[in-house]
């Protein structure tokens, strides 16, 4: 993480000592008969006799180089300020003296291209500046060089294109946003390039259907938003697609010996578990209630599902998805 630069170098004038540094030639830290600052100027640390910044002024302005210094006696930012005009181009460093930013002032506020660098000398982000408030593109990397992410501000927010990426350099997410909402379409990626959510933004809320992809590209579940308020979903995940589609209001359906905590999350909790110490018990115990029951289980326990209901239920047991590689969703009739 780079140091919060935003504070305008200038206001390092403040709070520093008045004890000048002693040099032979032109004397030092002069005013002339209009009270103006004038010549060769020095500052010492409030607190100590540790040099804080040498430079020139003409005229009250600051001219030429300036040098600020840690207290340490490391050099802490250098800043050129143009013959011309109130414009400074600025470097700042860590500790270590490697590079940690450079750029343009214009008066106190940053103005144009900013480039941030890490503790080993590394272009780590890239901003872009106007009259002290970031306006357009901004540009992130990793240590070994990658983009991270790159995104377009405006007046100090989000609006334009935002792209984030792995590590590796494949895509992660892509979106747009206006005035620092996202709005429109919103995409994220797993790492293989495979969609792995998809939906719109209105006003910076979830509006109309978001789908949630297995990585292999077949839909999870679909969820309805409106104006960002959760409105219902669908899963589309194999055995849970077919229970959805078959099942009638009121239905329950239940785990048999799982421990499923995906597919609890994505049904919002609607599947039971029924697992571990009593679970025979418990499971006959559903079952022999009135009405339809789903029941997922694995396929090695389907006939053990089978021993443990009462012999009326056993005989309406049925496996109605197969789909899965794994697990059965079975029925059993009323």
């Amino acid at each position: 993480m780079r140091t919060d630069l935003r504070t305008p170098l200038l206001s390092l004038f403040l709070g520093i000592g008045t004890l000048a540094i002693a040099q032979p030639g032109a004397p030092l830290n002069q005013k002339d008969g209009r009270g103006l600052k004038q010549g060769t100027w020095s500052r010492t640390w409030a607190d100590s006799d540790k040099l804080r910044y040498t430079g020139q002024f003409k005229d009250d302005k600051p001219v030429g180089r300036f040098t600020y210094y840690a207290k340490s006696g490391q050099v802490e930012s250098i800043v050129d300020h143009h013959a011309t005009g109130n414009a400074s181009h600025a470097r700042h460093f860590h500790p270590n003296g490697k590079l940690m930013a450079e750029g343009r002032y214009v008066g106190e506020a940053k103005d144009s291209i900013w480039t941030y660098f890490d503790g080993d000398g590394r272009k780590r982000s890239a901003e872009t500046w106007k009259s002290g408030v970031q306006d357009g593109e901004q540009t992130t990397w990793t240590a070994d060089g990658k983009v991270a992410e790159r995104v377009h501000l405006k007046g100090g927010k989000r609006h334009g294109a935002l792209e984030q990426y792995y590590p590796g350099g494949q895509l992660q997410h892509k979106s747009t946003y206006v005035n620092g909402e996202p709005e429109g379409l919103m995409t994220w990626y797993y790492a293989s390039g495979k969609k792995e959510i998809e939906g719109k933004a209105v006003n910076g809320d979830r509006d109309g259907s978001w789908y949630y992809f297995h990585e292999d590209g077949s839909v999870q579940i679909q969820v309805l938003y409106a104006q960002g308020t959760y409105v219902k979903d669908r899963k589309e995940n194999g055995v849970f697609k077919t229970y959805y589609d078959e099942k009638k209001d009121g239905e329950p359906i239940y785990a048999y010996q799982l421990n499923w905590r995906g597919e609890t999350f994505y049904s919002r909790n609607t599947i039971q578990q029924i697992k571990e110490k009593g679970a025979n018990e418990r499971m006959r115990e559903l079952v022999d209630r009135p009405g339809r029951e789903f029941i997922i289980t694995e396929q090695s326990r389907f006939q053990t599902l089978k021993g443990v209901l009462s012999p009326d239920k056993r005989d309406k047991l049925e496996i109605i998805d197969r789909s899965s590689n794994k697990f059965y969703l079975c029925v059993v009739g009323d």
